[in-house]
């Protein structure tokens, strides 16, 4: 790619289009890609990566007491087993704590809610409420349960609404309120079943050993509201290993996700990489987040979930105009804000180098702004970004005339 392209491709990702980029931490290269949606079959398999140890668990339909299936049930776990032990007591559980305890859907991938209500690492005992999407009632319903990661050292923290883990939650709900949701018979005897003979409503298949490289070693992952109506995604990595490829993922409810960006991974690489996705269509409320990571072999596996709550409706700060866009000297910016609160402004090469930032305090009510020593700069293109508390509003691309 020529330098001019390069070029462009920086410059329209400064200036918000909806392009994603990849860049080495470590070094001076930026790699930036536009979106493709693509999908592949490999024929791997769903993981959960890092985790040395998972278990196949699952309902026998006979168990479930309608026709059809239900959704978004709360499976009751009550299991005491050698192999539930802390690592420290003889068992295969990383934490003593249990935090390392995950279930996912059929798939082996996808994250469900959980809650652990007891954990005794001595003894190998497990009591936990997880939500699964569906259960049914024509097929017996699978799931796995992930132990034995090192690196886990906190409870789950999945941005599924805990009320739906019905079991353990409505009796909190009934006595904080008073009242309850309607249920239909053949759900609370399917209920009732699950929580008098747990040991016979879930069943556990032998630990299996899944250790195995880790595809993409994540460094971290955020997703913050940027500006009026732009959700930057971020995440880095240090180190990947087989890595195909990233999907970006969103959804409103949590649960059902779709794909709304893929990008290119780093394959093979120890160098530190980072990422970003710009989602200028969040959903008004709440938007979750998510990547799935897709290996060369076809195995893939799911982040936990990000929340981003997004109010279109907040005035916020607003940039009224930027001018003259085409300057020789002097940069104003006027601005017009809700409340006191800091601005910060960069002004960036059309290259992606950073010029200059710089500060600025703002009053209720009109603000403006001069850039310092505008007409110092060499004629070329640039681009101005300005930030207000927590979110990125807007940039402008400038040109600096001869």
């Amino acid at each position: 790619m020529d330098q001019k392209n390069n070029s462009r491709r920086r410059l329209y990702q400064a200036i918000g289009t909806k392009l994603s980029h990849r860049r080495e931490i470590t070094g001076t290269s930026v790699v930036i890609m536009a979106a493709i949606f693509l999908t592949i079959n490999l024929g791997g398999s769903g993981q959960m990566p890092g985790y040395k140890w998972r278990q196949t668990l699952y309902v026998d339909s006979l168990m479930v007491k309608t026709d059809t299936w239900f959704s978004d049930f709360p499976i009751y776990i009550k299991m005491t087993e050698p192999h539930l032990k802390s690592v420290e007591h003889g068992g295969k559980i990383a934490q003593n704590k249990g935090y390392d305890i995950r279930f996912t859907g059929s798939d082996g991938a996808t994250h469900l809610p959980v809650f652990i209500e007891k954990y005794d690492p001595q003894k190998g005992e497990l009591i936990a409420w997880v939500g699964l999407d569906t259960l049914y009632a024509g097929k017996r319903t699978k799931f796995y349960m992930y132990y034995g990661n090192t690196s886990v050292n906190s409870p789950a923290t999945e941005m599924i609404e805990t009320e739906r883990l019905r079991g353990y939650f409505l009796d909190q709900k009934i006595q904080e309120s008073g009242t309850s949701e309607v249920y239909p018979p053949e759900w609370l005897e399917t209920e009732a079943l699950n929580r008098t003979h747990p040991g016979d409503f879930v069943i556990a298949g032998e630990p299996e050993n899944v250790d195995r490289p880790v595809p993409a070693d994540y460094a971290y992952m955020k997703a913050e509201l940027k500006g009026s109506n732009m959700v930057l995604v971020e995440w880095g990595t240090q180190g990947e290993n087989d890595n195909e490829s990233f999907l970006v993922e969103k959804s409103q409810d949590g649960r059902h996700f779709e794909q709304i960006n893929k990008m290119a991974g780093g394959r093979r690489t120890r160098a530190a990489l980072g990422y970003s996705y710009s989602d200028a269509q969040p959903y008004r409320g709440k938007t979750y987040y998510r990547l799935k990571q897709l290996s060369n072999t076809g195995d893939f596996s799911y982040t936990p979930t990000l929340l981003v709550n997004y109010n279109p409706d907040a005035l916020g700060l607003q940039i009224k105009s930027v001018e003259p866009l085409n300057f020789s000297k002097d940069i104003h910016v006027f601005m017009n804000s809700d409340k006191t609160e800091a601005v910060k402004m960069q002004l960036y090469t059309e290259s992606g180098n950073l010029l200059w930032e710089g500060a600025t305090q703002n009053k209720p009510g009109e603000n403006s702004f001069s850039l310092p020593n505008a007409g110092s700069y060499p004629p070329g293109r640039y681009v101005l970004s300005v930030i207000g508390e927590n979110r990125k509003l807007k940039t402008f691309l400038l040109t600096k005339e001869k």
